[in-house]
Parts: C-alpha cells; sequence; structure tokens
C-alpha cells in the first residue's frame, strides 16, 4: 500500500539510493541494471527527484493523535535483523487481512528497521500492535509504538516489554533520578 500511495505500482518494491560522485553512483545503477532479473521493472529518479520521493517515504505516517471517527490511525517501528525485513513485511500483509486495518509499511535491509503505518478500529489497532508484539520478538526483534492516542496507550505496551538489560537502565535512571519525577512512566519499561 505504501507504494501505490507513492504512485507507484501496488506490490512489493525494493528503493535504493545511492549517494556519492556521480561517475560512481552511474556505475552502481549500471550494475544493478545488468543483475536485475528480467521480469524486474527498474526506475531510475535522478537527485531532485529520488530527494522528493525519499521525503515522501519519511513523511508518510501520521503527523498528530488521529482518531477519525471509528479510525484510529498509529504507527509503530520494529527492530529485527536485516535480513528478516522482507519476512516482516509479509507477516504484516497477512496480519492485514485478518485485523480489517489498513496497512502501509516499509523496511531497510541496511538497518533491519521497518516503520508500520496502521489505521482501523481501536480494538484492532491494540490487538494487531500485540499480535505484532509477540511476532517480533519471537524472532529476535524489538517492536516500538511510536504514535498512538493516548487512550489506546494505556493498553499496549508501547515499549514492547521490558529488553534484557532493563536492570541497567533502572539502575542509570535511579542514580539520575533518584525520586523518579523526570518523564515519569515515559521510557522503556515504564521508568
Amino acid at each position: 500500500q505504501l507504494a501505490s500511495s507513492l504512485n507507484l505500482r501496488e506490490e512489493y518494491t525494493v528503493a535504493i539510493s545511492f549517494e556519492d560522485v556521480e561517475s560512481s553512483v552511474k556505475y552502481q545503477v549500471d550494475a544493478i541494471k545488468n543483475k536485475k532479473p528480467e521480469n524486474f521493472q527498474m526506475t531510475v529518479l535522478q537527485e531532485t527527484e529520488a530527494k522528493k520521493f525519499w521525503q515522501l517515504v519519511v513523511n508518510s505516517g501520521p503527523s498528530a493523535n488521529e482518531i477519525q471517527g471509528e479510525n484510529v490511525v498509529a504507527s509503530i517501528k520494529i527492530g529485527v535483523k536485516n535480513l528478516d525485513v522482507l519476512q516482516v513485511l509479509m507477516h504484516l500483509e497477512q496480519l492485514e487481512k485478518t485485523y480489517e486495518i489498513k496497512l502501509t509499511a516499509h523496511g531497510s535491509f541496511g538497518t533491519g528497521l521497518c516503520q508500520v503505518n496502521i489505521e482501523g478500529s481501536s480494538q484492532y489497532i491494540t490487538d494487531f500492535i500485540q499480535e505484532v508484539q509477540l511476532y517480533v520478538s519471537e524472532i529476535g526483534g524489538y517492536t516500538i509504538v511510536t504514535h498512538l492516542p493516548f487512550s489506546l496507550r494505556q493498553k499496549v505496551d508501547v515499549w514492547g516489554g521490558k529488553p534484557d538489560h532493563f536492570f541497567l537502565l533502572q539502575g542509570i535512571k535511579g542514580k539520575i533520578d533518584p525520586k523518579n519525577i523526570l518523564n515519569y512512566q515515559r521510557f522503556v519499561g515504564g521508568i
């Protein structure tokens, strides 16, 4: 769905950015052209068009605590091993049908990070987020709810559970803020 919202075809899309001197970028683009499968459609954007495209990707998520009638808009960030990105995106697509939500998502093989924007009813959104958190933790990743109306944040662990190193975070917080008054319950594990 993200691809279609960016005026691309509605299918899995790979976007690659090359930044270097012009001759190096041309060499890298030519290398991709020579190795791409026959049925693979490729579009090359020049500098100005490419900047606009990447800005659209970055700004594809919600910008406020949006509740539109019965629909809620939310966002989650997922971190997994680089090559698990495609597996996660495919799993999200299956869950989209189960939970009757609208989903736009993109991921980076370079960083292992996925951005997922969700629109749907409050109940479906919270159930979807909890299922995604469980799935991602089972494959060794993490989730952070980056955008969700306040009323729903009370029903979901926005940090996706306590990491193994939580005791270190708790110790640091205890030394810096012994009275536990700074940003109360606004960080991992509710510290």
